[in-house]
């Protein structure tokens, strides 16, 4: 990250600045690409991993180069289907590079440039699984009708369906403070719903991310950052989607 403060507290947190990470985490790659003449902006330094590219060599070239014209008209199109917003479009089990190597590869759009996230493809069996729960929790919330009682059903479906230790949803209050409103855990943790909590235990920049991207999940809180090319800096207004990147299952000791 750029411009990382060296000593940070409380009184500082909200200078902090987190929505230009600068990297991504590294079991997936990026291609930031402008959607007009489709040329690749950024790429991430392990790009070789999925296209057999150095990024050196991604940067500053036309999509069809980069992933060849199969593939580049593929992800435009996909891209123009989503309208311009930041909905997702999904591309599962690609072919990617010139060797075996295939990819899940989800692209969105995040003001003017286009995002491509590149990730190993799940199994079979395992994409049969997500979309057997996601269906279940659709039909659950579907006959939920009261505010107080879809967030409780929230917290609960997502605890069992991820095996957190906790779930929590976080309510912002009108003077920037929070409170848990609805939660599902272990037994053996102490319960925090109806905690407020300070305005400052998650400060302006990071409400902000909570509005613009709603899924950021990390996949290994021990991860080291792989960074982007060329380096991003605080006046690139590009990139507060790059913590939203790849959304995996945390480890069921973990909380969210």
């Amino acid at each position: 990250m750029n411009s990382v403060a060296q000593n940070v507290d409380l009184t500082n947190c909200d200078r902090e600045p987190i929505h230009i990470p600068g990297s991504i985490q590294p079991h997936g790659a990026l291609l930031v690409v402008d959607p007009a003449s489709h040329v690749v902006m950024y790429a991430s330094a392990n790009t070789a991993d999925f296209i057999e590219l150095p990024p050196g060599e991604a940067v500053g070239r036309a999509l069809p180069f980069v992933l060849g014209p199969e593939l580049a008209h593929h992800i435009v199109n996909v891209a123009a289907r989503a309208g311009g917003t930041q909905a997702d479009g999904v591309m599962v089990n690609i072919p990617v590079g010139t060797g075996d190597t295939f990819a899940f590869i989800t692209i969105h759009r995040f003001g003017e440039r286009l995002i491509l996230e590149f990730e190993k493809p799940a199994s079979g069996a395992d994409t049969e699984v997500a979309l057997s729960l996601t269906q279940a929790l659709v039909r659950r919330l579907d006959k939920v009708n009261e505010l107080g009682d879809l967030v409780s059903s929230v917290a609960r479906l997502l605890r069992a369906t991820l095996g957190y230790d906790r779930v929590m949803i976080y309510q912002f209050l009108a003077d920037g403070d929070g409170k848990v409103v609805a939660e599902a855990k272990s037994v053996s943790i102490e319960s925090l719903l109806g905690h407020h909590f300070p305005v400052s235990d998650i400060p302006a920049q990071a409400r902000q991310l909570y509005l613009e991207n709603w899924v950021r999940i990390i996949g290994d809180p021990d991860y080291t950052p792989v960074p982007l090319m060329p380096a991003l800096d605080e006046g690139n207004f590009l990139l507060t989607c790059l913590l939203r990147i790849f959304a995996v299952s945390l480890p069921s000791t973990a909380n969210t």
